[in-house]
């Protein structure tokens, strides 16, 4: 049994029926019987998905409860305004985040800008809430996120400044 604080985590199960393991994220339990699964606990929703093997994903505090079986490929969001929400995605893209990627489809600049900062060591301030609601599709470098940030502004209509090594403010042009 594990319980996810915060931020995102993989995890590589040995099957074993006896024991199943489990990973509890806020409001979310993830029942394992032998599977390779990424869980990120955000702000308003955990995230689930599979890379290969079968998990069991459940929201107990709402009514009724939900709860979601995930194959290779299937991601599940639960909790937040939207509820439950479920789709798929190539296994090979499941915990991108271990490569250094970070994959996103028609996500909101604000949410990739998210993403980014855990990975900056200084603080990045979005000044435009339109440019911050635009929504993208890519696969971002998490290695340096700021040259990351660099191209994504100026393919969409704004401008990164560094105002010291440990501020990087986006603004409209």
């Amino acid at each position: 049994r594990v319980r996810l604080i915060k931020g995102d985590a993989f995890f590589e199960v040995v099957p074993d029926p006896a024991r199943p393991f489990r990973v509890m994220a806020g409001n979310t339990t993830v029942t394992v019987l032998g599977t390779a699964f990424d869980v990120r606990l955000g702000a308003e929703a955990t995230d689930v998905a599979v890379r290969h093997g079968l998990v069991r994903v459940e929201d107990q505090h709402v009514s009724p409860p939900a709860v979601e079986s995930l194959r290779a490929g299937e991601w599940v969001r639960m909790g937040g305004k939207a509820g439950t929400s479920r789709g798929n995605t190539s296994p090979d893209e499941v915990a991108a985040w271990l490569r250094g990627e970070l994959v996103v489809r028609d996500w909101p600049i604000r949410d990739v800008v998210a993403e980014m900062r855990r990975y900056y060591s200084g603080v990045i301030v979005l000044g435009d809430a339109a440019f911050a609601g635009r929504r993208v599709s890519g696969i971002y470098d998490l290695h340096d996120p700021a040259a990351t940030l660099r191209g994504l502004t100026a393919a969409h209509g704004a401008t990164l400044r560094r105002l010291s090594p440990w501020l990087l403010v986006v603004t409209p042009d």
